[in-house]
């Protein structure tokens, strides 16, 4: 059988593969979300009590700026797995760190879990900040009007885990309307158009 080619067909095969296995009862998922200060494109992320990214690479992807990517989402998620083909899995073991987890889309469409990703630890108050809209930081964080800092410096006071708390409720809030719109529009399979209801500019659309 033809491996699948295409990121928004894995992109599908992995959502279904979450709700097999229970994931849905505990993370908020969404997609093509920006985040850092470059406003990378994040094909996939889960929130929940922590913060996964899910880059996705098909069998017909370029893995030159792979590692920078990965680079850049490590500084503001809390685990991170590459999901790619098994035609490109050797390619993915060279690139990929040892914290960072790996899972494959088998020719069959079966997916295999083939390394469990480890908590990270290159947390970037800089790159979080970015992540979180100033106006959300305003309306849910302490801000010293009369402070001669502008709102991100004072923003970068905080305590690391602060920060997190912060981007964790940012993306709870941005992304739960988008999951209740994407789970009762699905079928029993999920059909690589439903994901859009998950991304930014769709669920803008709906919502906004």
């Amino acid at each position: 059988m033809k491996e699948p080619s295409d990121a928004k067909a894995i992109k599908a095969l992995l959502i279904d593969y979450f709700i097999k296995m229970g994931l849905v009862n505990d993370y908020l998922f969404g997609s093509e979300i920006f985040c850092g200060i470059k406003k990378r494109q994040i094909d996939l992320v889960a929130v929940g009590l922590t913060s996964i990214a899910y880059e996705i690479k098909s069998g017909l992807d370029d893995f030159r700026r792979l590692r920078e990517q990965l680079d850049d989402y490590r500084k503001v998620f809390d685990y991170q797995y590459l999901v790619t083909t098994a035609y490109q899995e050797e390619r993915a073991n060279q690139i990929l760190k040892k914290d960072e987890g790996l899972i494959v889309i088998n020719d069959d469409k079966s997916i295999s879990i083939r390394r469990i990703a480890k908590k990270l630890h290159s947390y970037d108050k800089s790159e979080i900040l970015a992540t979180i809209p100033l106006a959300f930081l305003k309306k849910h964080a302490k801000v010293e009007k009369k402070s001669n800092l502008n709102c991100r410096e004072q923003f970068m006071e905080y305590e690391i885990e602060e920060l997190q708390r912060l981007l964790l409720f940012y993306f709870k809030e941005k992304l739960k309307l988008r999951n209740e719109y994407f789970f009762n529009e699905k079928g029993l399979i999920t059909h690589f158009e439903d994901v859009k209801y998950l991304s930014t500019t769709v669920a803008e659309e709906i919502y906004y």
